[in-house]
């Protein structure tokens, strides 16, 4: 008698909500470009901003504006941690190679440093252990005690 089959599981690799479809497509660019190191590093980041500025849009959307499911949470949380990590390599690849200049699509490497920065407190704030009340310490402690 055959074993019975599992049925798949929500975690399926294919991807069938729209939404994600697109930020999906830019994500196997940046792999493809990361494992194969054909294109110029200004041309991944160039990428890499495309694949970041489509994620906001769609975590606006999915994440923000509806109630999102656990498909949307768990494709939210692994694109983040891709697009940090991602970005991260880049930032590696900016400082061995000092003399490219960043400005040429628009953005100094101060700016794409910030960036990333900017997907590392976003995967702290989604997904981070903090409870409530050691973040509202935290607040209090850089932003001085909470005024009505």
């Amino acid at each position: 008698m055959p074993a019975a089959q599992t049925p798949l599981l929500d975690l399926d690799y294919t991807v069938d909500q729209s939404d994600w479809f697109a930020v999906k497509l830019l994500i196997d660019e940046i792999e493809r470009d990361i494992n194969e190191r054909r294109r110029a590093l200004l041309f991944r980041m160039a990428v890499w901003f495309s694949a970041v500025r489509v994620f906001r849009n769609v975590e606006a959307r999915r994440m923000l504006g509806d109630d999102p499911t656990n498909r949307d949470r768990l494709y939210h949380r692994g694109i983040l941690a891709f697009l940090k990590g991602a970005g991260e390599m880049l930032i590696v690849e900016l400082r061995r190679h000092a003399e490219i200049d960043t400005r040429q699509i628009g953005v100094s490497h101060a700016d794409f440093e910030a960036c990333v920065e900017d997907l590392r407190l976003s995967e702290a704030e989604w997904y981070s252990d903090v409870t409530p009340a050691r973040r509202n310490q935290i607040l209090s402690d850089v932003f001085g005690p909470a005024t009505e």
